[in-house]
């Protein structure tokens, strides 16, 4: 985590975690993971977590195989801003399946 957003250049696999809030409705998670599936993002982790002062509310804590600068993530945050009641991007950094180049000889 860092205080100011970190660019990560298209060329570098690259993951954006983000939270949001579905609402208690039927099917509103799988709405929204739908949206994900639609623009061809790869989830890699998904965790619930109680919202403090409301019972029985969770956000979602949500990591995908993307970089915030892709025309399909950016589309993607849009619709889950007018599908969920909340979305709050935490940051974009560089993958940890990046593999170093070895200098040829």
């Amino acid at each position: 985590m860092a205080r100011k957003a970190v660019n990560v250049a298209k060329a570098i696999p690259a993951k954006t975690t983000f939270i949001m809030y579905t609402g208690q409705q039927p099917g509103a998670l799988v709405e929204a993971l739908l949206v994900l599936k639609q623009h061809g993002i790869s989830m890699s982790k998904l965790e619930s977590r109680p919202i403090p002062g409301n019972p029985w509310e969770e956000m979602f804590y949500v990591d995908v195989a993307a970089n915030l600068s892709d025309y399909a993530m950016t589309r993607a945050l849009e619709e889950l801003n007018n599908i969920t009641k909340f979305v709050k991007v935490l940051g974009c950094y560089p993958s940890d399946d990046i593999t170093p180049t070895q200098p040829q000889s």
